[in-house]
């Protein structure tokens, strides 16, 4: 029992890895382990609170176990979503994330969409999608992207 326990952390660890790992690949970055990882957390975090409830969850349950308890910490659910524009999600992850980023916030989120592309089905892609203002989508496939933040 013990053995599947570990082998399970392992597999959650790793693949949390390789998500920051594509991550620092998207954006050019090179052993910049805590930026990649304040980015994948930001950016989630922003999604998770934009989202109806059910619709976080779904996502989160799609997550490595790893990336799912960094989605999920320090929410405090509630009835109904929180209502942003996409200028506002950009500037509530710009609030949170210490670093500066070539490119700005915009060109930050794109390439954790890019990640999660990779990781999340396109059924729950889209239902992500559905629920996020319309130049936020945008900007997530690289079109009509905002100004740099």
């Amino acid at each position: 029992m013990a053995d599947k326990v570990f082998s399970e952390f392992e597999a959650t660890l790793q693949k949390s890895n390789q998500m920051l790992s594509e991550l620092e690949d998207e954006l050019g970055w090179q052993d910049r382990h805590r930026q990649s990882y304040a980015a994948m957390r930001e950016v989630l975090h922003a999604l998770r609170d934009r989202l109806p409830f059910r619709e976080a969850l779904q996502l989160s349950a799609q997550l490595p176990m790893l990336m799912a308890g960094v989605f999920v910490d320090g929410w405090k659910p509630k009835d109904k979503p929180v209502k942003m524009t996409a200028e506002e999600m950009y500037q509530r992850i710009a609030q949170h994330f210490p670093y500066s980023v070539e490119g700005g916030v915009p060109m930050m989120v794109h390439a954790v969409w890019q990640v999660l592309k990779r990781h999340v089905s396109p059924g729950e892609l889209e239902d992500i999608e559905a629920n996020l203002p319309k130049e936020f989508v945008f900007s997530l496939e690289g079109k009509n992207r905002l100004p740099v933040m």
